[in-house]
């Protein structure tokens, strides 16, 4: 089939961002009992990308740096099959640096590990069409076309890409910030930044020789998910501070302190947030607060938990939601400017000045905790059985661990990509024993 682009539409927000990152691909991994064939998910794939639009998708970029996402009719996800599963965390690690080909796409591929009595599907996608939510709907969708060949796949006729109209009103900058980003936005107009092919290339090789991730994996009991859930519940607190508060307290217990060791990002999901709901579609609606967290060694752990609630819950405001999305006003070629600055490839004066404000060049974050929450993913597809879910992985430069959490059929899993050069595997196997002994305790 011939490639033909059915949808175009420009990236905008922090997506735009993600775009011109080295480290923008997102993971999740699906454990299942049962052999899966490759030749039955390539099938599956094509159904379900008539539901997942921006399966197929690439990114063009113009000549005044906008970034724009295309939908094209005539793509295929790559399919990898290995009966190589001694070491996941390594293969994990090998997608997390593997480039896509933003130009010629698709932004998406698929790693089948396993026998045929144990099956591991490794997805990884790009960040800039797919947040966590995005990969646990996929794996759904695919795992429901592999079992069920004959059940239509209900999908969306376009994808929905957010842009300027999804920011409130009421959380869009007053009048002063317009201006001066009006005035920003004119003289970079102005300018001529090339950023090619060639130099993301070396931004990307550059990056991956001093960065060294290691991941952790594990999964809670559905006892012990059960009794986290309930003392939750009992202390008037979310599961998600509960499980900020045990990793706090746990680094507060193991790690050396650092400036940033209170700094924790706590992400929220904005699809709840927008007028047109994307449900259970494809594309990047991840957003997040970041709370202070100061575990305090003379209260106890659930006394620091509901403070610690507080302190996030009134963070949950539109305003914040949203605010990292503002960033989408400015002109691309700025933007591309951050990039290459915080690279050390842009010596700019305002370029230098706003990395430095934003503390984009710098450990900024304790952690980031992305739980996704319980999902309504069935375990068991016609007899291929869903033991695990794990994700979504990422690795941030700009933090020193990245908690990915998932909890389906009543057992929860974690996932922890970290830099190995900052935080050692063994000082992160006692993170994870430590949060694994303060649930036991509960």
């Amino acid at each position: 089939m011939s490639n033909t682009v059915i949808f175009r539409k420009k990236v905008f927000g922090t997506a735009r961002l993600n775009v011109r990152f080295p480290n923008a691909n997102v993971l999740l991994l699906a454990t299942l009992e049962g052999g899966l064939l490759q030749e039955k998910l390539e099938e599956a794939i094509v159904r379900v990308s008539k539901k997942h639009l921006l399966m197929n998708s690439n990114i063009n970029v113009d000549a005044d740096n906008a970034v724009w996402y295309e939908i094209n009719n005539g793509m295929k996800p790559a399919v990898y099959c290995t009966q190589d599963t001694k070491d996941l965390d390594k293969i994990m690690i090998a997608e997390l640096k593997t480039p896509f080909n933003l130009e010629e796409g698709p932004l998406v591929r698929f790693n089948i590990m396993g026998t045929e009595d144990k099956t591991h599907l490794l997805i990884s996608c790009h960040h800039a069409i797919c947040d966590g939510l995005s990969l646990v709907y996929l794996a759904n969708d695919l795992l429901t076309a592999i079992a069920y060949p004959e059940k239509e796949i209900n999908g969306a006729a376009k994808p929905i890409v957010q842009d300027e109209s999804a920011i409130p009103e009421k959380v869009k900058k007053g009048f002063l910030m317009k201006l001066m980003i009006n005035s920003m936005n004119k003289k970079w107009q102005k300018r001529d930044l090339p950023f090619t092919k060639v130099m993301y290339t070396d931004i990307h090789t550059e990056f991956w020789k001093k960065h060294h991730p290691g991941i952790i994996r594990w999964g809670l009991s559905k006892e012990q998910t059960s009794k986290l859930v309930k003392q939750s519940k009992k202390n008037g607190v979310t599961v998600n501070t509960a499980i900020a508060t045990a990793f706090v307290r746990a680094q507060n217990e193991i790690s050396d302190r650092q400036f940033y060791s209170d700094d924790v990002t706590v992400s929220v999901s904005m699809r709840d947030y927008l007028e047109e709901s994307p449900e259970d579609a494809m594309g990047f609606f991840a957003s997040a607060v970041r709370p202070a967290l100061k575990y305090s060694i003379e209260k106890s752990f659930w006394d620091n938990a509901v403070k610690f609630h507080k302190q996030i819950k009134s963070l949950m405001t539109e305003k914040n939601i949203f605010d990292s999305q503002v960033i989408g006003f400015f002109n691309p070629k700025f933007l591309d400017a951050l990039v290459l600055g915080r690279y050390g490839k842009n010596d700019d004066k305002t370029v230098r000045k706003m990395i430095a404000r934003k503390k984009m060049d710098v450990i900024n974050t304790a952690f980031t905790l992305s739980n996704l929450g319980r999902v309504n993913v069935p375990a068991d597809f016609d007899g291929l059985k869903l033991t695990s879910l794990m994700g979504p992985v990422v690795y941030g430069d700009s933090m020193e661990k990245y908690i990915g959490v998932i909890t389906i059929n009543g057992q929860m899993f974690f996932s922890i990509s970290f830099n190995q050069d900052i935080v050692g595997k063994d000082k992160m196997e006692e993170v994870k024993n430590k949060v694994i002994e303060y649930i036991e305790q509960m």
